[in-house]
């Protein structure tokens, strides 16, 4: 049974009794006037039967967090075994053009490569930003097959692609969001 005080039909504060305990003391005449609460007299009155808590038990947490973590795994693994995709399918000529300039200044040794950590600067000259680590975490762990310290330019285009795809999808909801305000 629920013990609560209530506002406007719903609880506030209160607490969960065993109905049989409750019930089993709860005033014969209905009066309340042997300090139990009312709503035990009114239940008394009534003729309502005790009905008991049912037993509550824990799932095993590291069941959970281990079956958590395969399924997340499991798509991060699918992510990594998509195809190849054209770099020219996901730029124009001039953008990809841009997109080299850019990656060749940052890979000054011309191994083709440049330190994960420089990627927000480099995506920074396109205008693209990533928010915090936590977000360039992600990116290089669903863009990188080899978990690599360092970007090549494929991963590079694909990671701008990415953000800049977010970033256009978080200005079209903005746009909506303003729109469905002003109506």
């Amino acid at each position: 049974m629920y013990d609560a005080e209530w506002v406007a039909d719903i609880p506030k504060c209160g607490i969960y009794l065993d109905a049989t305990d409750f019930f089993a003391t709860a005033s014969v005449n209905g009066d309340g006037d042997d300090g139990l609460p009312a709503l035990a007299a009114a239940a008394a009155r009534t003729g309502q039967t005790a009905r008991p808590l049912p037993v509550l038990g824990m799932v095993d947490a590291e069941t959970v967090l281990e079956t958590q973590i395969r399924a997340i795994e499991h798509d991060r693994q699918a992510l990594r075994n998509l195809p190849y995709i054209e770099l020219s399918k996901l730029f124009d000529e001039e953008g990809l053009d841009d997109l080299r300039t850019i990656f060749g200044q940052a890979d000054v040794d011309g191994v083709g490569r440049v330190p994960s950590q420089k990627l927000p600067e480099l995506l920074a000259e396109l205008s693209l930003h990533i928010e915090g680590p936590a977000e360039l975490a992600r990116l290089l762990a669903d863009l990188q097959k080899d978990g690599s310290s360092s970007v090549t330019f494929s991963e590079f285009v694909q990671a701008a692609y990415l953000v800049e795809h977010a970033q256009s999808l978080a200005a079209q909801q903005a746009t909506l969001n303003g729109e469905i305000a002003a109506d």
